[in-house]
């Protein structure tokens, strides 16, 4: 029975010997998820400087915004917040090929491939915008902003710095690093894409209903009210997620729109005031956030059970 019991030792040892390592597909998926997102940041990154600056057709995207005026539009410079937001989108790129974050965070993996689909989103919304195919842009940006969603969702932000995979879970701090590489980018492009989601909803009515009073409000009343809703996302977002980062960009955004429409009393003066309850409020949220991840353990801690009672105080 002896040798009978080594052949049939040898003969598994022989059939393993051309399997592939365990995690060898995994591996695979990662590499592939690592370089289609490089290769579609250099053409997202191609297509929106492109599309800003030079135009397709003798048509940028300022241009097409020119044509559909509106009293939520944002003076110039503040478009500016897009140079912040590629070069995050870089050190994201940048971060996820290398190999300490595989190893010390599954964000990117949670992440997976909804970040190439947001690019090829990003692209379609390029060329919809600048065609004048508002309706599609519409769409389009809609889709861009429940993709970013999404991802904040998958990622576990709860307040940046700090992360509850799920409703009963303890919530732990991950590395300085990561703030920055993960949930900085995605905090400001989230923020960032809220305010432009308001625009370009504000210029499909200007292209399908008209300029002046639509279903019986004035372009300053939309625009209040687009602003008091901007208010009101900011304050849900810090109440259920303090992410002073993400509302900052609305400030940003609404201090914009206040100088840029400076003829209009109301609008300005509604802009400048509810920017400055969000500044406030989101100052408030970025300290006692950083305040609530001092005190929280790290993921191997969180592992180690040693989290203590006190540490979740703030959160």
């Amino acid at each position: 029975m002896e040798p009978e019991r080594a052949s049939s030792t040898s003969t598994v040892s022989e059939s393993l010997k051309g399997a592939p390592k365990p995690g060898y597909f995994e591996n695979k998926s990662v590499a592939a998820l690592q370089i289609v997102n490089v290769l579609l940041f250099v053409v997202v990154f191609t297509v929106n400087s492109i599309g800003g600056a030079v135009g397709f057709d003798n048509r940028t995207v300022a241009s097409v915004s020119d044509s559909l005026p509106n009293r939520i539009v944002p003076a110039g410079y503040a478009f500016l917040i897009w140079n912040l937001i590629y070069l995050l989108n870089l050190v994201f790129i940048i971060w996820q090929v290398l190999p300490s974050s595989q190893r010390n965070t599954k964000a990117v993996q949670r992440i997976g491939w909804l970040n190439p689909i947001l690019s090829v989103v990003n692209t379609a919304w390029i060329f919809a915008w600048i065609y004048g195919v508002i309706w599609l842009s519409e769409v389009l940006i809609v889709a861009f902003l429940a993709l970013l969603i999404t991802i904040q969702i998958r990622i576990g932000t709860y307040v940046p710095g700090i992360v509850k995979p799920g409703k009963l879970s303890t919530p732990y701090r991950v590395p300085v690093v990561e703030v920055v590489c993960i949930h900085l980018f995605f905090s400001v492009y989230i923020g960032w894409l809220s305010v432009a989601t308001a625009a370009n909803t504000a210029a499909t009515f200007v292209k399908y209903v008209g300029v002046g009073t639509t279903l019986g409000w004035t372009a300053e009343g939309w625009s209040v009210l687009i602003q008091v809703v901007i208010l009101s996302l900011a304050i849900i977002t810090l109440l259920f997620r303090r992410d002073g980062f993400m509302t900052l960009v609305f400030t940003w955004a609404l201090v914009a729109v206040g100088q840029n429409q400076q003829d209009s009393a109301l609008v300005s003066t509604s802009a400048y005031t509810i920017a400055s309850i969000i500044g406030v409020l989101s100052l408030f949220a970025l300290i006692t956030g950083f305040i609530a991840r001092s005190r929280l353990p790290t993921a191997d801690e969180k592992e180690n059970n040693r989290c203590k009672d006190r540490a979740c105080f703030f959160v």
